[in-house]
């Protein structure tokens, strides 16, 4: 899998899980384009950490992209329709 270095701002509040952080970023640059969207990110740390991340921070991470799977069921909720409704790309 393709690494993308993606910069841009974090546009919700933070949510800390141990090691996993969890937020929304606009971003304005993914690897070498200008991109301007709106992206689920999930990061990992090495360590558990809850220091100087915070909404309207400017960040810049390294890491893969990936869809949300689609619902395989009928009826089933489609987290990757929600996003898009929300204007959420990845």
């Amino acid at each position: 899998n393709v690494s993308y270095n993606i910069s841009g701002y974090i546009a919700s509040k933070p949510i800390f899980d141990g090691n996993k952080l969890s937020c929304i970023i606009k971003t304005d640059q993914i690897s070498n384009y200008r991109i301007k969207r709106k992206m689920l990110v999930n990061c990992f740390f090495y360590y558990e950490t809850k220091e100087r991340i915070t909404y309207g921070d400017y960040v810049s991470i390294k890491g893969k992209l990936e869809l949300p799977k689609r619902a395989k069921n009928p009826g089933e909720f489609n987290f990757r329709e929600y996003l898009q409704g929300q204007g959420i790309s990845t």
